[in-house]
């Protein structure tokens, strides 16, 4: 999933001129689906080095 599909998928883009805030917001009912795609690749993350950052300082029990 390319990252235009993923924001049009699960978020909307906010502008609230009134308080000067631009973003993005979850949609309501997209909740369940965006965590639920979240964990089926964030499962496979178990340290840094997983994307190529360094394990320095990284030893957990």
């Amino acid at each position: 999933m390319t990252r235009a599909e993923m924001l049009a998928t699960f978020f909307v883009h906010t502008d609230d001129a009134n308080q000067g805030r631009a973003g993005w917001r979850l949609k309501r009912h997209a909740y369940s689906a965006f965590y639920r795609w979240l964990a089926s690749w964030g499962m496979f993350l178990r340290r840094p080095s997983d994307l190529g950052f360094s394990d320095d300082g990284y030893d957990l029990p």
